[in-house]
């Protein structure tokens, strides 16, 4: 997991609920549910393909 809060160095999606966050290469769109502390990870992939 990141060390910094997931909000604070990811950016929201446009057109669609959840957030992105690049590492590397790649990017993790996911979405967080603060009523049950749980964070849905949507897609993991090469940002040429997402």
């Amino acid at each position: 997991m990141v060390p910094l809060p997931l909000r604070a160095v990811s950016r929201p999606l446009r057109g669609r609920e959840g957030w992105r966050l690049r590492v590397g290469d790649y990017r993790i769109l996911y979405t967080i549910r603060d009523d049950v502390l749980l964070i849905v990870i949507v897609q993991v992939a090469h940002r040429s393909a997402a």
